[in-house]
């Protein structure tokens, strides 16, 4: 098996109506060379069958969707760490989304340098995509 860069984790509980922005951000990006675990915890609205959707429907096969019952989102993270086949995982929470180029520029940084943590920057949007401010 081909080693993978990114394991996007994101734990997803009661965000039918955010998610489909933040996989279609992942399911955007111009290096494909990731996959995508998302930990539905214990949604009680339809958050796991529109996931569900997205992905089967999508071209993007490194996927995984796993159901818990609802134990929070770091229990979420810890599940999806422990599926994770990156290099690096990356933490999004159910209504986040990153922009089309972010595999490409972490790969970018990581074969010039030799690093064990990558931050970067990050804007704080309502929901309807504008700017806000953090309090």
């Amino acid at each position: 098996m081909e080693n993978i860069l990114v394991t996007f984790v994101v734990p997803a509980y009661n965000v039918e109506r955010y998610i489909p922005k933040t996989l279609n951000s992942l399911l955007s990006q111009t290096d494909k060379d990731f996959e995508i675990i998302v930990v539905n915890d214990g949604s009680t609205d339809n958050t796991y069958a529109v996931v569900k959707d997205i992905l089967e429907k999508s071209d993007f096969r490194n996927y995984k969707i796993i159901t818990n019952p609802n134990g929070g989102p770091s229990s979420a993270r810890n599940t999806g760490i422990k599926e994770a086949q990156g290099e690096y995982i990356i933490f999004l929470d159910g209504d986040d989304y990153v922009s089309p180029n972010l595999v490409e520029r972490i790969r970018k940084v990581i074969s010039t340098n030799k690093v064990d943590v990558i931050c970067w920057k990050f804007q704080r949007v309502d929901e309807d995509g504008k700017p806000s401010k953090i309090q």
